[in-house]
């Protein structure tokens, strides 16, 4: 099979949860099929290597929306947060483009931030026997997340997290009519999304591991402990149990270790590095994120909500 896949964000290096499991998934698919990707960068960030088990990789620069739009679709529009910040004419064009000039058997589509994509390639092949199959690859049930949100917050971020959890709800139902099969990272997202109305073909595909770069080793023993905090913060929820992580729990561990150390690295981490603690250095996007857990004495994963938690968990 020919298989194009994309994804809202580069899955190489696989320094963050959902990259993990979008580049395993890819080598995974790669050992059988063909395997092109398009996916989305940006303009600050190096551009995306390829995947190992993919015969191209083909990056989109996203230029996000600004404030003033996304206020503008708050108040007018009906689109989630989610997938308008997501949203542009240059990744539609492209993924267009490659589906007109490559005959793929199937589309898959890594998040709900990509969910018009699957509506453009319904219309694309409108009235043809030649559509690919539409793979939609929810990586969290995000309707769920922000009504959990919701549920803790007071005031007007309470509100918006009602509206967004709403909105998620109506284009998640929407994306699973438009997919020829959903995939769900965990068996309780599998079963939420069994629960909306246009449900038809969902399957559980736990997250993937590669067992065989799992370093035994541990950091050297003259090493001052090392605490690793690894994950995407860009994604809200990351940058919130960071923050959290940074005022409530590493005074307290100074207190009884003082000499230890806090090791922050991931896409996006550059924004912690004013309210960075003591004994906190931000390392950014690394390369190869398994090294930094290989020397580090403990992992931490300060956020109860997203695929990427556990992933990440079960990636330590």
């Amino acid at each position: 099979m020919r298989i194009l896949v994309v994804t809202p964000q580069p899955p190489w290096p696989p320094n963050h949860g959902a990259a993990m499991r979008n580049s395993l998934l890819v080598q995974v698919l790669g050992a059988r099929h063909e395997v092109d990707i398009v996916t989305l960068a940006w303009p600050d960030e190096p551009a995306p290597a390829d995947v190992p088990g993919a015969r191209r990789t083909i990056a989109v620069v996203h230029r996000p929306s600004g404030l003033l739009r996304r206020g503008s679709n708050l108040l007018t529009g009906r689109a989630p947060d989610l997938v308008f910040r997501h949203m542009g004419r240059p990744l539609r064009a492209v993924v267009q483009q490659r589906l007109v000039s490559d005959r793929y058997d199937a589309v898959q589509l890594e998040g709900l931030q990509l969910a018009h994509l699957a509506h453009d390639v319904r219309l694309t092949f409108a009235g043809t026997r030649d559509r690919p199959a539409i793979v939609y690859d929810a990586h969290n049930v995000e309707w769920r997340l922000q009504r959990a949100i919701a549920g803790q917050a007071r005031g007007w971020r309470a509100r918006y997290a009602h509206l967004q959890a709403t909105r998620l709800r109506t284009v998640e139902d929407q994306t699973l009519a438009a997919a020829d099969l959903t995939i769900a990272s965990t068996a309780d997202d599998c079963a939420a999304l069994a629960a909306l109305p246009s449900a038809m073909r969902i399957v559980h595909v736990p997250h993937p591991i590669a067992v065989a770069d799992r370093a035994p080793a541990g950091p050297p023993e003259d090493a001052p402990p090392c605490v690793l905090l690894a994950a995407n913060f860009a994604y809200r929820p990351n940058l919130s149990g960071a923050i959290w992580l940074f005022g409530q729990v590493w005074p307290r561990v100074l207190q009884h270790r003082p000499h230890a150390q806090l090791r922050v690295v991931g896409r996006a981490s550059e924004r912690l590095r004013l309210l960075a603690p003591a004994r906190t250095s931000i390392g950014g996007a690394v390369d190869n994120v398994q090294a930094e857990y290989a020397a580090a004495w403990l992992a931490v994963s300060p956020v109860p909500v997203g695929a990427g938690a556990p992933y990440k968990v079960l990636h330590a």
